[in-house]
Parts: C-alpha cells; structure tokens; sequence
C-alpha cells in the first residue's frame, strides 16, 4: 500500500463532509445529548490532522520554508501524541452512565492525560522529525531505542487510553469503532511498523467515518 497527498487530502475531505453531516443532524434534534457533539469532535479532529499530513507530504517533496514545515509536523503530531489520548477517554468517561464503565473510562483518561503528558515533554525536549521514506511519512521521536521498554510502556498506555476506552464504553457502536481501531493498530504494527503513527493515524482516521452512521442512527427522525 503506497501513501500520498492526495490520499491525505481525500480522506480530509470526507470526513470533513460526515462531519459536516453530522452537526446538521445534531442541529436538526435540538434535544440531543451533548455526547454527539463529544463524538463529532473526532471526525473533525481527525480531517485536520489528515489534511496537515497532505501539507507535510508537499512540504517534504517541495521543501517548504523550514518553520512551515516545523508547524505543520507539530499540528500532526499534537493529535496524534497529545489530543488522542487525552480527548478519547475522558470524553466518553464524560457521558458515560454505568457507574462501573465511568470508574474503569476515568481510569483510562487518567492514563491517557498522563502518556500525552508524556509524549508532549518529550516532543518539546527530543524534537521530532519527518521524512518520506518508501512511500510513507517516517515521523522520528529522538527517544533513543525504538525497541527500549520505555517506547513499549508508552505504546501499551496509549492503546489503553484510546482503544481500550473504547471497547470499556457501554455503547455498542463505539466497542466495535473500538474493535476496529485495534484491528488498525494490529495491521499496521505488523505490516508498517516503522511508519505506524502515519499508517495507523490513516486507518483510525477513515474508522472514525463511521461516528456518523452512529449519530444518523441514533438521531433518526
């Protein structure tokens, strides 16, 4: 599978059209819950942070002025290392009704907040750097070994924030947008490690389409 700008570019556009979709469908039930307007917030995220890859991919084959470029990475990088992780649980932790499933989403907000923490300083202080490489975006966090238990440690709680809150939410239709987004994970872990927070961003990306049949659904006049 080969990646481009117009892959980012594409996919930016649909889900800024589902996402356009589904505001209009919240606005059109004025009595809705607010967790709506929490899930649409991942498409749109997620169309911004696809459509500031499409500019990293121009800036990287054309060389565009050095803190544009800089920018850009930063943009990509702040949803893919600091939102994501933080947003996720503590948003369906926020709507969340079973006093149980609330307790163990608080907990992966939680670790959530503190791996984007994390990841942040370590942004800040390291520095991050893109390159193409075989058709890919390689994203390169100075953290020294790739394979060193601490990258390892961060990767688990990631998923445990994100996917794992997920598959913890008592809506059905997140437990499968869940399912799906660590299947994307598993493939391109597999299949594209060394340019998985690209490929899986991509992935997590065109699963999170789906928040709009979940809204549609729900919001069905």
């Amino acid at each position: 599978m080969c990646f481009s700008p117009e892959a980012s570019f594409t996919a930016s556009a649909i889900l800024a059209a589902t996402s356009a979709l589904s505001i209009y469908k919240i606005i059109s039930n004025p009595g809705s819950h607010a967790k709506y307007w929490a899930l649409v917030v991942v498409p749109i995220g997620f169309a911004i942070q696809q459509f500031s890859e499409g500019l990293i991919w121009l800036s990287l084959r054309h060389q565009f002025n050095p803190n544009l470029q800089a920018g850009l990475i930063s943009t990509f990088i702040f949803f893919a290392f600091i939102f994501w992780p933080a947003y996720i649980p503590t948003a369906l932790a926020y709507f969340e009704t079973n006093k149980t499933k609330k307790l163990i989403l608080q907990a992966c907000a939680a670790v959530g907040i503190s791996t984007a923490l994390i990841l942040l300083t370590s942004t800040i202080y390291f520095g991050i750097t893109a390159q193409i490489s075989s058709c890919h975006i390689l994203y390169t966090l100075n953290l020294g070994n790739f394979n060193s238990p601490w990258s390892y440690l961060l990767s688990i709680t990631y998923l445990l924030a994100t996917v794992g809150a997920l598959l913890a939410s008592n809506i059905k239709s997140l437990r499968i947008l869940g399912l799906l987004t660590g299947l994307g994970y598993a493939i391109s872990y597999v299949f594209y490690n060394y340019y998985l927070i690209s490929i899986w961003c991509f992935f997590a990306a065109l699963i999170s389409i789906l928040i709009y049949l979940v809204i549609a659904r729900d919001l069905r006049k």
